[in-house]
């Protein structure tokens, strides 16, 4: 298995070292890129997306996902990490979590947190035919599985 590491320039440092720490060099590249205004590279079977679409507003997230789209293989995966809103618990601990990391993201990144259909929004637009919601231990976080 093969992966490529696609992140702005300056995260290049860090990556290099942990794919050196860990001999990984033969299976995991690093391309500098920017990936909203850059080409992905093409014919990938799976792009993940940690922490990502919470900085990007709804037509943002919408050609993210199109590009996507695009670079995948047929039956390729677009699996989304992010707070997702709705999905945290129902204690209140649990909600009050939830709810400050959603303040935190609008007041320091600009960023929201998006319903599991606001999603689904836009990656059907995107071509995307499937997604499904793995909820996460940690509050509010939770995996969206997207199928090509």
């Amino acid at each position: 298995m093969k992966a490529i590491i696609v992140d702005l320039p300056p995260v290049k440092k860090y990556a290099e070292e942990c794919i050196s720490k860990y001999n990984a060099s033969k299976n995991v590249t690093f391309l500098p890129s920017d990936f909203m205004k850059d080409e992905l590279p093409k014919g990938v079977d799976i792009i993940l997306a940690f922490n990502i679409i919470h900085g990007l507003n709804p037509a943002e997230n919408e050609t993210l996902a199109q590009k996507i789209f695009k670079s995948l293989n047929p039956g390729g995966m677009y699996i989304i990490l992010d707070q997702i809103k709705g999905i945290g618990g129902s204690s209140q601990m649990s909600k009050a979590t939830t709810s400050f990391m959603a303040l935190n993201l609008l007041h320091q990144a600009g960023g929201k947190t998006y319903s599991k259909s606001e999603i689904d929004t836009f990656t059907n637009k995107a071509g995307f035919n499937k997604t499904e919601l793995k909820k996460l231990n940690a509050p509010g976080f939770g995996i969206v599985i997207c199928h090509k």
